[in-house]
This record gives C-alpha cells, structure tokens and sequence, in this order.
C-alpha cells in the first residue's frame, strides 16, 4: 500500500518507485504524488498505490540510444522515466543524477 511505498521511499533515499504486476511495468509512484497527493489525504497511507500511481507511464527500451532517453525526459517533464524490455520487464530507470553522470562520462 501506500504506508509501505513511502517507506521504501524514504529508507532508500530515492525519488521515485516503479510498480510492477506479473514482472511487467504498469506505473511509477513518485515524491510529487507524496507531495501532491497523499500529504493532503488523511487517510492515503492505508489505500493501495494504485490509486495515487501515474499508470501507464512514459518509458524508454533498453536498446534506445541514450539521446531517445534524454528526448523522452525533456518532452515529457518527467524527472525518472524506466528502462523496460520488449515485454516491458523492468530493466533500470533513467534518473537526472544519472544523466549527468553519462554527460560527465562521454563530454569530458
């Protein structure tokens, strides 16, 4: 439910989760949906994540180029856009600390 994701989100120090069912990507639960959502709603943390997920969320193939990556965030306004497969299984997620780590990499 939403109390254990905003755990999860909190013990990790992350931003951002990706929620599966049968192995396969169907939303992402983020720090905004806690800010914008939940926060307002006393009784949130006892419903499912479901209800306060973005369903169908935008995603990138593991074999795009890094700019598709790169593309989809700025078009999109997402800050965490996931990395799935062709039967859209989890493979990663494409975050701005992890862009900035590629830039550093291949522009130095």
């Amino acid at each position: 439910g939403v109390a254990a994701a905003v755990a999860k989100l909190a013990a990790g120090h992350v931003a951002c989760l990706l929620v599966e069912e049968s192995d396969r990507l169907i939303g992402v639960f983020t720090d905004r949906e806690v800010l914008n959502h939940v926060a307002g709603d006393g009784g949130a943390l006892d419903k499912p994540v479901r209800e306060y997920m973005t369903s169908d969320p935008v995603y990138v193939y593991e074999d795009d180029p890094a700019a598709a990556a790169l593309c989809v965030m700025a078009v999109s306004g997402y800050r965490h856009v996931p990395i799935v497969d062709n039967e859209l299984r989890v493979k990663g997620i494409i975050s701005p600390k992890r862009v900035t780590e590629f830039l550093s990499q291949h522009l130095a």
